[in-house]
């Protein structure tokens, strides 16, 4: 029986051939390596972080944000409340003004006619 293709060893043709370009397709080269971080690119990052807030540290500013604008909103709402009370206090002191210069001017009205 005569021996096939298939049955014979590989030589470094073949594998120069065939078998690398096959391993190329499949397996990362050096050059495609060469886009990964390295240890330090690792050790820079992680360095750098370090400047960033924690998820804690970002919760508690952001409660202590919110407590200091809910104080503002209740500030505000009682300053609109005592504007409102001077406004309408200040229609009354109007209305009461004016009646007494109503009145005022009849009674000089009535000495003048005296």
């Amino acid at each position: 029986m005569p021996k096939q293709i298939d049955d014979k060893p590989l030589t470094i043709k073949d594998i120069r051939e065939v078998l690398i370009p096959a391993m190329e397709e499949v397996f990362a080269t050096k050059k495609d390596l060469d886009r990964f971080a390295t240890k330090e690119d690792m050790e820079s990052i992680r360095l750098e972080l370090e400047n960033f807030i924690t998820r804690e540290e970002f919760n508690q500013f952001k409660d202590q944000s919110l407590t200091n604008q809910d104080r503002i909103i209740k500030d505000l709402e009682a300053l609109t409340q005592e504007n409102t009370m001077q406004f309408s206090q200040n229609r009354r002191f109007s209305d009461d003004f004016e009646n007494h210069e109503k009145r005022l001017r009849k009674l000089e009205l009535k000495v003048k006619a005296i």
